[in-house]
């Protein structure tokens, strides 16, 4: 009997132990996961690809990948230029659709005798995508950052993170 309890509690906490993986990872090929892309010394594009349709969870994970990234390059904040999400749902042969909108501040500067101005706008972009279903019924959501790396005092205006503080609230938040 006792050996039963055993197996019985060992397969209880496998399961359990299996549930709990959280899916943040790095991605391998077009799989699920983080990738990020280097742009220039301080500018970078990260991707989170996940199952499901959870655009919130989607976007965590993205911005925690962009919080690590800039404290691995030994930055201290980051700006989000650029953000976009994107919802698959495949179906047993039908069609999919995926709708992205990205919002961007554009920054302008004029110089004239006296001196510069710069002011920032907000501009947005809008995409839309159609697939074929592949017959696998998977849902698939991907959230994609464009950032650009600081150090020493964040700027107040824009979408500025503190990388330290969303690491720490985001890994607690997900249990990563």
């Amino acid at each position: 009997m006792k050996s039963a309890t055993f197996v019985f509690a060992l397969l209880t906490l496998t399961l359990a132990a299996c549930s709990s993986t959280h899916p943040y990872k790095q991605a391998q090929g077009s799989g699920y996961g983080y990738k990020e892309t280097a742009l220039s010394a301080d500018r970078y594009r990260v991707h989170y690809k996940a199952r499901g349709n959870d655009t919130a969870e989607a976007m965590d994970m993205a911005l925690l990948r962009a919080a690590e990234l800039t404290l691995l390059q030994g930055y201290d904040w980051f700006v989000v230029v650029n953000r976009e999400q994107m919802t698959e749902h495949n179906r047993d042969h039908h069609t999919g659709s995926s709708i992205g909108a990205s919002r961007q501040q554009e920054v302008v500067r004029d110089c004239g005798l006296l001196g510069c101005t710069t002011r920032t706008r907000p501009s947005t972009r809008y995409d839309v995508g159609v697939s074929v279903g592949d017959g696998s019924g998977r849902n698939e959501t991907e959230s994609v950052l464009e950032i650009r790396l600081g150090k020493g005092v964040r700027p107040e205006e824009g979408d500025s993170y503190d990388a330290y503080e969303v690491s720490k609230r985001l890994k607690a938040a997900h249990g990563v």
